[in-house]
């Protein structure tokens, strides 16, 4: 199953070990990341309407920053917000669970669908691109020959070459996700 939980856990936990200020802006940043990512899943089009009814409910009960103001509800210190946010995490987790055994083609990270249209618009481009490739470039790169390949080995992005010069890569949603998990 995913790591996307475990990770945004562990990264609350780790607050722990900063000043007061700084763990709460922490805090903060870790909520609006893991809010913002369930909220774009849950409004797919294809993603369970119960399952996102549940997900703002679970916002709304242990969100504090993603909570509306007229609602907000404060937090004493950075450790009643850590146990807010650990329980906000962990209630996602298995609503997360639910959506992954659910009928459809969603998973258990809340990125799943989002990565999933993405690679879709970039499968489109490149569908594109195989078609279209030497209009695309001379509409670029006029006045010249240039030619295409399929990428270098480390990002499979494709890149336009002139004289053996690569002149641009073009770094595709997927590439850059993948360099991003990397870190």
């Amino acid at each position: 199953m995913t790591a996307y939980f475990d990770t945004k856990t562990t990264a609350i936990h780790d607050t722990r070990s900063l000043a007061e200020d700084a763990a709460l802006n922490a805090l903060i940043a870790l909520e609006t990341e893991m809010v913002n990512d369930v909220t774009l899943a849950a409004e797919l089009p294809d993603f369970p309407p119960e399952y996102a009814d549940t997900i703002a409910k679970i916002v709304m009960q242990h969100g504090y920053a993603s909570t509306p103001h007229e609602h907000l509800a404060e937090v004493e210190d950075a450790a009643e917000y850590r146990q807010r946010l650990t329980r906000l995490a962990s209630d996602l987790h298995s609503v997360f669970h639910g959506v992954a055994h659910a009928d459809g083609p969603l998973r258990d990270d809340p990125l799943h669908g989002v990565l999933r249209l993405l690679g879709n618009g970039e499968e489109r481009r490149a569908a594109i691109l195989r078609r279209e490739r030497d209009a695309l470039v001379a509409k670029h790169y006029p006045g010249g020959v240039y030619g295409i390949d399929d990428g270098d080995e480390g990002t499979g992005c494709p890149r336009v070459i002139r004289d053996g010069n690569v002149l641009v890569t073009w770094v595709t949603p997927s590439a850059m996700m993948r360099a991003l998990r990397a870190k």
